[in-house]
């Protein structure tokens, strides 16, 4: 806790490798929380806009249907959303009861991935291409 992790932190390591040595994540969604659902970390979202006003239009659709939804940003058991700008006042709840202790569960992160990343078979290229075809 307490380390911020920003866009220059990716060089000579990857998100992977930081969210492995983390306790935890809370920052603005985004795609950092591929990685840290990946790691097993428990998880914070900070939506502070409605995601018209805060995605460009060509990415909206993505936005809503891998993280908004069952994905990685609100499942339950792997993270949790603070939407800022229907709640403010979510923010000093969760600063007093956050839970940050362990791993989340194994599967339930890999059903929060799937739709973002689909199976891990180490075809790599393969799963991009496929996800690039299913946004286009």
């Amino acid at each position: 806790m307490g380390q911020v992790f920003g866009d220059t932190t990716y060089h000579p390591s990857t998100t992977l490798e930081l969210v492995k040595a983390a306790d935890g994540y809370c920052g603005f969604a985004s795609a950092f929380a591929v990685e840290a659902t990946a790691a097993r970390l428990h998880q914070t979202h900070v939506l502070a806009w409605p995601p018209k006003a805060a995605e460009h239009p060509l990415l909206l659709d993505f936005r809503e249907r891998f993280f908004l939804g069952d994905g990685p940003w609100e499942r339950p058991g792997v993270a949790q959303a603070l939407h800022l700008y229907r709640r403010p006042e979510s923010l000093w709840t969760w600063a007093e009861n956050a839970p940050w202790l362990g791993e989340r569960d194994p599967a339930i992160c890999a059903r929060a991935l799937a739709p973002v990343v689909g199976e891990v078979n180490g075809k790599a290229s393969e799963r991009l291409l496929d996800a690039i075809d299913r946004v286009s």
